[in-house]
């Protein structure tokens, strides 16, 4: 009987250690967002973009905008996300910081190669403006199914911050 009892609490134990994987596999893009916009610094007015947020509902990344932001394939490589938190500034200050969680890492490696046309998008259209040094300092870090995008004046510390997040 000693035992089995030992045989339930292994079993248990096991299960909590699985369970807090697991959890910490599905991190809530919207938390790491957070983080990173407080480590940015003050950041201007701008919108944030959310996976769950309803259509016609603030924070909807409609299609239209999806394609404007990633190219005409968005909607397909959309498909491939499982959660995003976007955060864009609504001023002519180019700011952006994206997070997104895939349903693969293969499909994460897809993000990626879309978040850097992204950013050589942004670096085009800016090439001699203020903004230029801004745009040649983009970061797309993607580890596992995770993708992050960060086009920040403040790109050191929230690079190491995504880091730290994307390694736990």
């Amino acid at each position: 009987m000693k035992r089995m009892r030992w045989g339930y609490i292994w079993i248990s134990v096991i299960l909590c250690v699985c369970l807090s994987a697991c959890e910490r596999q599905n991190a809530d893009t919207a938390e790491l967002l957070a983080e990173l916009i407080e480590v940015s610094g003050e950041l201007p007015d701008g919108e944030i973009y959310r996976s769950d947020a309803e259509e016609g509902s603030e924070g909807y990344l409609s299609p239209y905008l999806r394609e404007s932001l990633y190219g005409e394939n968005a909607e397909e490589l959309f498909e491939t996300v499982e959660e995003y938190a976007i955060y864009l500034s609504s001023f002519v200050v180019p700011i952006e910081i994206a997070i997104f969680r895939c349903y693969s890492a293969t499909d994460a490696h897809q993000i990626e190669a879309m978040c850097l046309n992204r950013a050589e998008s942004l670096r085009i259209a800016l090439r001699g403006t203020e903004f230029e040094e801004l745009t040649d300092s983009v970061r797309v870090l993607c580890r596992g199914r995770y993708v992050v995008m960060l086009l920040t004046e403040c790109q050191e510390e929230a690079t190491q911050k995504a880091q730290r997040w994307m390694e736990k």
